[in-house]
């Protein structure tokens, strides 16, 4: 499918982030020209962007409570990840490894002008590899970590590791993720059922898989805490001004 300038300008407007000094709209717009998945339902162009825009949060986060080992190009690098984990994504759940190296191999080239003008690290694109190979998540949760990518220690991998994993998830809770979250999902994982789950019972379903996970990170559960309730009323409403039920929404655990 193809990407309209609309979409671009929209994609834009919702990052209008500079990280490390270094803004990453032209970048976006780069990405999301040459992605074959750009408009599926869920895994497209905006959920990468909601990722990237979650992971930075974290990232900023974790250094503000004093707790990152890594530093602000490794930042970028995890920024960098996210921008292409799902890049190609077949938007099947059972073909997370394919997808997984359909990413990798469409995505990183994109992103080798960027790394040689602005990262300047020879590691890097190992590095961005491992990262995106940490975000495989099969249907019982994230499995083991990669192998520790060359310059960085293991500690450092899994501190940019965890990060990428919990913003993968949580970025559901941004809302510009409102949409994505409570209708393209629901339309990618019911590809194999007679018809989609009823709405109402969607939304409490996926408000109970956000209260049961438990993220890797301190910086994880803090953004949990500040935004749950906040998405999970939105999904609500937005499920109401569709004109149907109210679900029954789940009130977030305490972390």
């Amino acid at each position: 499918m193809s990407t309209t300038d609309t979409q671009l300008q929209i994609w834009s407007h919702r990052w209008n982030v500079y990280l490390e000094g270094t803004e990453l709209n032209p970048l976006i717009r780069t990405i999301a020209q040459h992605n074959p998945s750009a408009n599926a339902p869920y895994h497209n162009t905006d959920h990468m962007v909601a990722v990237a825009k979650t992971a930075h949060i974290l990232l900023r986060h974790t250094e503000a409570a004093g707790l990152r080992v890594i530093d602000s190009t490794d930042r970028l690098v995890v920024v960098l990840a996210a921008l292409i984990h799902d890049f190609d994504h077949s938007t099947r759940s059972d073909a997370a490894r394919p997808n997984i190296a359909q990413a990798i191999a469409g995505g990183l080239p994109l992103l080798e002008p960027y790394l040689a003008s602005h990262v300047q690290r020879p590691n890097a694109a190992a590095q961005i590899t491992a990262l995106v190979e940490a975000t495989y998540y099969p249907k019982e949760g994230h499995g083991p970590l990669p192998p520790t990518p060359a310059g960085w220690t293991q500690e450092q991998f899994q501190e940019a590791a965890m990060i990428l994993r919990d913003a993968d998830i949580l970025s559901a809770l941004l809302p510009e993720s409102q949409r994505n979250t409570v209708l393209g999902l629901r339309i990618e994982l019911s590809q194999d059922l007679p018809q989609p789950p009823a709405l109402d019972k969607w939304v409490g379903d996926n408000c109970l898989f956000h209260s049961k996970q438990r993220q890797h990170t301190a910086s994880g559960r803090w953004f949990f805490r500040q935004r749950a309730a906040i998405a999970f009323r939105n999904w609500s409403d937005l499920v109401v001004s569709m004109g149907m039920p109210a679900p029954t929404i789940c009130l977030p655990s305490t972390q």
